[in-house]
């Protein structure tokens, strides 16, 4: 989000975000913060005729990945205003790989545990399901930390999982120590650790993600995602 508060009519409210006025931009970006592509948010536009129609936030990805080389095993990353299995399954035809948090409606036929459950087997509990589409493998994971967050793959699953030493108090996230100090041990799937290290971190040049735009913020990689 650009903060802008004057009248143009390109003028989103997000009330959500921490400057609710403004532009909404759209990146396409490398892992090392480099953009590709990028569109302004001007609500529900009509998608080029070359394109599928897969949902007005997927036909955003496909508009932003149009640079990516096809078929060269590219991999998208994207949060789940984005995710649907239509997008997924046009990305792999293109030979796009992709993953992404995804919304639990955007998932018909996938009967999954509820939080409940997953609660009561303890943080780090995750279950795995899987479908062939076609050619195309579907991975969907749904991970309990302090809560859930279900995942969409069509390129890796849950398998093998690691074992993470918990912040102490004050942590900044799950995953990071204060001062040295060690808590509880958890679980995570590998579906994690790639999605939740890019936010930030070069972790390939055939690597990507969907954010807004970067923001220079006590640290030159910090991103905040949409």
């Amino acid at each position: 989000m650009v903060p802008f508060k004057g009248r143009n009519r390109l003028k989103q409210y997000l009330p959500s975000k921490p400057k609710k006025w403004g532009y909404k931009i759209l990146v396409l970006a490398g892992s090392d913060g480099v953009p590709h592509n990028l569109e302004i948010y001007t609500g529900r536009v009509v998608q080029p005729p070359e394109l599928a129609d897969v949902g007005a936030s997927g036909n955003i990805v496909l508009l932003l990945a149009q640079p990516i080389p096809k078929q060269e095993k590219y991999k998208l990353f994207f949060d789940n205003w984005f995710t649907s299995v239509p997008l997924v399954l046009t990305l792999a035809q293109q030979g796009i790989h992709c993953t992404g948090t995804v919304r639990g409606n955007r998932l018909p036929g996938v009967n999954l545990m509820c939080d409940a459950e997953l609660k009561r087997a303890g943080r780090g509990s995750f279950e795995q399901k899987m479908a062939m589409v076609g050619e195309t493998t579907l991975h969907v994971v749904k991970w309990y930390d302090n809560r859930s967050v279900t995942l969409l793959s069509d390129y890796t699953g849950a398998h093998p999982v690691t074992e993470v030493d918990r912040a102490g108090g004050g942590g900044f996230g799950p995953w990071v120590g204060v001062g040295g100090a060690k808590a509880e041990i958890s679980w995570r799937p590998r579906h994690w650790n790639a999605h939740s290290n890019l936010k930030g971190k070069y972790i390939g040049n055939t690597c990507l993600k969907i954010g807004t735009k970067k923001q220079h913020q006590q640290s030159s990689e910090r991103w905040h995602c949409i």
